[in-house]
């Protein structure tokens, strides 16, 4: 049984193993420049600041389902409040394309909110409440002694980013909601939680599809 489930992963080492014949690396030739000098960091926090910020309604489904006011919520909390101080602290968090720093609502949304001195605070609220999703989602594995494999597929996914310069909406956006939609599906939640999710959710992908026609 252990052999037939590696199975995949066999073949999915020959696929690497056949494209690092051609291309003589882990990509084409022409998206060599994109790869990081180093360990890029912030495209972690971006994946974070990207989860707080437009899957922030998932943070009231994972706290719910501990309480808001409990034990396990307030150490979630500080454990995101520790995270959030960490990556500004530590990381250039700014809009700056010359570093691959755009082509996110992340970073757009800095733009009008420089002039009043507030980016640096919308950062951080996103990034403390991505922070609260993810950090909650790790507690509720741990709790059930069990991980689900599109938290599997979606930490191996976020590693990979951190190897490229581009920290990019495009890059995280779908595979962000369809791993939170999914991992959520199985909680139960209160009803003013449901309704806060299905209309935000509405709002949102009515607001992309229109803003597609305005590009």
């Amino acid at each position: 049984m252990l052999a037939w489930a590696t199975f995949p992963l066999l073949v999915a080492g020959l696929g690497a193993i056949l494209l690092l014949s051609i291309w003589g690396a882990l990509v084409p030739p022409g998206f060599a420049g994109m790869s990081a000098v180093g360990p890029n960091l912030v495209a972690g926090a971006h994946i974070l600041a990207l989860t707080g910020l437009i899957g922030w309604p998932f943070a009231l489904v994972l706290l719910g389902q501990f309480g808001f006011a409990s034990r396990t919520s307030l150490i979630v909390g500080l454990a995101g409040l520790a995270t959030t101080v960490l990556c500004v602290a530590t990381m250039p968090l700014n809009f700056d394309p010359a570093s691959g720093r755009f082509g996110s609502i992340v970073w757009t949304l800095q733009g009008p909110l420089s002039a009043l001195h507030f980016e640096i605070v919308l950062v951080s609220l996103s990034i403390f409440v991505g922070s609260l999703i993810v950090i909650a989602m790790g507690v509720d594995c741990y709790r059930k002694k069990s991980i689900y494999p599109e938290i599997v597929m979606f930490f191996m996914f976020s590693v990979s980013l951190i190897a490229q310069r581009y920290s990019w909406q495009r890059y995280v956006e779908p595979q962000l909601l369809l791993t939170l939609g999914v991992y959520c599906s199985r909680l139960p939640m209160i009803r003013i939680v449901l309704w806060i999710v299905i209309v935000w959710f509405a709002l949102y992908g009515t607001l992309s599809i229109f803003k597609g026609f305005m590009m």
